[in-house]
This record gives C-alpha cells, structure tokens and sequence, in this order.
C-alpha cells in the first residue's frame, strides 16, 4: 500500500477517524483523527500519527509516553471515509494508563470485560479440552486455537 494513493475522503475539516486494533487480538485500542500529514507520516515512518483536534496538531502517539503504535496494516472502509489500522502497541493506548480506551461501559464500571484478552507480559489462561484418539489440547487464549500438549498412540 505504500506506493498507492487510495481514495480516501476526508471530512470538511481535512481530518477522517481512524480506529486503532491490536493485530493481535483484534482489541479497539483507540478512535483518533489523522489528516493527509498523518496519514503520510503514518505510512512513511510505519507508526501511527494522528491529528490532534483539541490542539490543532499533528502528533506522533506515544511521543511523550513511549507507547507507539507500530503499524502492522492500514486499511479504509468500503466508502473510504474512515481507516483502520492495525497495530503492535508498545504499551497501554489511552492516556489514563488503561490498555485502550474503552475500558469503561455505559454504566461506568471500569473492569475489564470477563473475556478480554490478557495485557502483554500476562500469563495466557489455558482452557484443557477432551482428549481424542490419544491427542490431549489446550485452548491457548493468545492464538485463540487449540494446541497439541501430548499425544499418546495406543498400541493395539
């Protein structure tokens, strides 16, 4: 995508949303704008840039804290109005320290969902499944797939 100009529409203002996900496990980090400076910059560098509304800058995300987000992939919707980048965050996305920012609901509750991933440098659960035919798996919630432990063929 580097050489390619794709069709993206920016709004009255220059700037378009772009979501930020973690390639990894798919989690929203953050909603921010870029315009055409971030967007370029994004794309030259390969860490994310956005625009800063409330500033009326460009910056660079994790300038000040160290938390950048690398870009793995940067895609736009089919009505190129919005982007979607997928990232290797190098630590927590919002500026409160919380690994993204939408980590409260409606109701104000600040825990994390009972089936959010785990934050890096924490150990993955391992859910054990059913042996079958002398193959013993866990669920590795990292991959989100099984993965062979042991397998044990019976002489018969």
């Amino acid at each position: 995508m580097q050489g390619i100009s794709p069709p993206i529409r920016f709004d009255e203002r220059g700037l378009v949303p772009c979501l930020a996900q973690d390639w990894r496990t798919g989690e929203v980090l953050t909603l921010a704008y870029m315009n055409a400076e971030a967007l370029r910059l994004t794309r030259e560098t390969q860490e994310v840039h956005f625009f800063s509304r409330s500033r009326g800058e460009l910056w660079r995300k994790g300038e000040t804290s160290g938390n950048v987000l690398r870009l793995r992939q940067l895609r736009y919707d089919c009505d190129g109005d919005a982007l979607l980048a997928l990232v290797e965050p190098a630590g927590p996305a919002c500026h409160t320290g919380e690994r993204t920012c939408f980590y409260r609901d409606l109701d104000g509750a600040a825990d994390p969902a009972p089936d959010a991933p785990p934050a890096p440098g924490e150990p993955a659960p391992a859910l054990s499944l059913p042996a079958r035919d002398g193959a013993q798996f866990h669920l590795d919630a990292h991959a989100g797939q099984p993965v062979l432990v042991s397998f044990l063929r019976h002489a018969g």
